[in-house]
């Protein structure tokens, strides 16, 4: 990815769909405001993950935005927009899949609890059947007709979901835990950081 080639690489192409990364959004806010802002030839971008600025990216670049969570192993079981407007949503089930979100006795959770993504699909052959020469970590991550993500989520009243972090990278702290992504995302909102892992 390239900040200073990007419109051009988009009109030269002539592109009209564009996935983002949100760094990658934040870039091209960052660049200074011009009367050619709108014009090229995009009529949406699917933003991950779905930052504050996303909302802002599309009005002033007058583009549809939307948002997903895919890994992979699945076919997009969350899909927002356009234009969501419930805050870092990464969307909200599709059709054709079921999602619960479980705590580690494979419990669902309610609604705004902190619980691992599990995937279920009517189209069994649209989700991963395993790993090449990896049973056990097949073993893992497909149960009972179940993917297990290894990602926690909470979900609001409305059903969108919304990404928390993965399940090995959250960080204990006096028995809470906290999300790396989030603390990355406060990061990077700082004008002189470009880029955060923790």
């Amino acid at each position: 990815f390239s900040t200073s080639k990007f419109w051009p690489m988009v009109k030269a192409l002539e592109v009209t769909s564009v996935g983002l990364l949100g760094a990658m959004v934040q870039y091209l806010m960052a660049q200074p405001a011009s009367p050619q802002d709108k014009n090229h030839p995009v009529k949406r971008a699917v933003i991950a993950p779905f930052g504050d600025d996303a909302l802002a990216f599309g009005e002033r670049f007058g583009i549809e935005v939307h948002t997903e969570f895919n890994m992979t192993e699945l076919s997009v079981p969350l899909w927002g927009g356009p234009n969501p407007t419930a805050r870092g949503t990464c969307g909200t089930p599709r059709q054709g899949v079921e999602l619960k979100l479980v705590d580690a006795r494979g419990n669902e959770v309610a609604p705004g609890e902190i619980g691992e993504l599990l995937v279920h699909s009517d189209d069994p052959w649209s989700i991963s059947h395993g790993y090449l020469n990896n049973p056990q970590a097949s073993t893992e991550a497909l149960r009972d007709g179940w993917f297990y993500t290894g990602d926690l989520f909470t979900r609001d009243k409305n059903d969108n979901y919304f990404f928390v972090d993965r399940a090995k990278d959250a960080i204990r702290r006096r028995g809470e835990n906290i999300s790396s992504f989030e603390v990355e995302e406060e990061l990077l909102a700082h004008a002189t950081i470009k880029e955060a892992a923790v």
